[in-house]
C-alpha cells in the first residue's frame, strides 16, 4: 500500500527539508493549522530558520480555507 511507504508506524516518512533548501534564493512560508488532524503541525518545527512559519489557532488541514483572508495577506507579502 502506498500508505505504508509513505505513513509507516502512523508516521510522515516524507520530509521536504531537502525541498526547501533549493528555494533558500527566495523567501519562504509554511502556513500551518494548529489543528491540522491529517499531518501534525510539529512538522514544521524542522524547517530551516530562514523559512517563515506561521501557525493559524483554530484551523485544521486547509488553512487556505479556513483562514483565508490571513493566508491571502501572507502571499500577497511574498509577492509584492
Amino acid at each position: 500500500l502506498l500508505a505504508n511507504h509513505l505513513f509507516s508506524g502512523g508516521t510522515q516518512l516524507i520530509s521536504l527539508n531537502k525541498s526547501l533548501e533549493q528555494l533558500k534564493s527566495i523567501p519562504v512560508k509554511v502556513i500551518w493549522g494548529l489543528d491540522d488532524d491529517i499531518v501534525d503541525q510539529s512538522h514544521c518545527n524542522s524547517v530551516p530558520g530562514w523559512v517563515a512559519v506561521h501557525r493559524f489557532r483554530h484551523c485544521g488541514h486547509l488553512p487556505q480555507l479556513e483562514a483565508k483572508d490571513e493566508v491571502a495577506k501572507l502571499l500577497h507579502e511574498l509577492v509584492k
